[in-house]
């Protein structure tokens, strides 16, 4: 069972230390957080990330889309081996925000799970 930190650092409300994710949303988590990874962000794993919130500052064309799904692939089949990517939906949604849905399968667990990331630039 996979067991990490829970990033929104609520204290547990008994014993007042961190709470902690385990199970799905731990799995959930992990693969957000390598979505929005940019490179270079992590010192000393520079390929770690998708480089996603860079595409917003491009014109977004069929192009950039594909690259945004190998690069979420990838990341995920890198640095999450237990997770297996069945599909990647991009869509562009106003001018500012692009939403990335990533289906996926974790290991020896058959139901698809997904992760909605919507990502906006601030003018």
């Amino acid at each position: 069972m996979r067991k990490d930190l829970d990033l929104n650092f609520v204290p547990h409300p008994l014993t007042g230390d961190l709470a902690m994710k385990s199970g799905r949303g731990a799995v959930d988590q992990a693969v957000r957080n390598l979505v929005l990874t940019n490179f270079y962000e992590r010192g000393f794993n520079i390929d770690v990330g998708s480089n996603l919130p860079d595409v917003l500052f491009e014109n977004f064309t069929p192009l950039d889309q594909q690259t945004v799904k190998s690069n979420i692939i990838r990341v995920l089949k890198n640095f999450e081996p237990n997770v297996e990517v069945t599909e990647v939906l991009t869509s562009l949604e106003r001018d500012n925000e692009l939403k990335v849905e990533v289906y996926y399968t974790y290991s020896n667990d058959p139901e698809v799970r997904s992760t909605v990331i919507p990502i906006r630039r601030l003018k």
